[in-house]
C-alpha cells in the first residue's frame, strides 16, 4: 500500500474532554469516532490507576520464581521463572498464559544456547 488513510490524532488529555457529539447537519468523519474511542480508553486507564494503583495483579501474575531445579544463576547465566497470570500497569491489563522462563520469552529474540549474554539495564 502506498499510502494510509488514517487521520491525525487530536486526543489532548489537558482539555479535559468527555466525549464527542454528533451535531445535525455536519458529516460524521472517522476522527470523530476515533477521538471519542481515545476519550473513552484513556478514562478507562486512569480509573484503572485510580483503583488498582500503578501496579498490580489479582493472581500473581508475572511473579518471579526459581527454575524448577532452585536457583536463577546457572552455567547458561541469568534464568528464572516468570508466572502466568494478570498484571495491571499504568493502567493496561497485561496476561500471560503460561509459565515462561527469561531466556525463553515466546515474544523475545532467542540467543543462541551458548550466548551466555543477558541484556543488560
Amino acid at each position: 500500500m502506498g499510502s494510509y488513510d488514517i487521520s491525525r490524532i487530536n486526543f489532548d488529555p489537558a482539555k479535559h474532554y468527555a466525549s464527542v457529539r454528533m451535531q445535525q447537519g455536519r458529516v460524521l468523519t472517522d476522527d470523530d469516532w476515533n477521538e471519542n474511542e481515545r476519550i473513552d480508553a484513556e478514562d478507562k486507564r486512569s480509573t484503572q490507576v485510580d483503583i488498582i494503583g500503578a501496579f498490580g495483579s489479582p493472581d500473581d501474575g508475572f511473579k518471579i520464581a526459581p527454575l524448577a531445579g532452585g536457583g536463577i544463576a546457572g552455567p547458561d547465566g541469568i534464568d528464572f521463572t516468570i508466572k502466568a497470570g494478570t498484571m495491571y500497569l499504568g493502567g493496561l491489563r497485561l496476561l500471560l498464559h503460561a509459565d515462561e522462563t527469561y531466556r525463553l520469552q515466546h515474544d523475545w529474540l532467542q540467543l543462541a544456547a551458548d550466548a551466555g549474554a543477558v541484556p543488560e539495564g
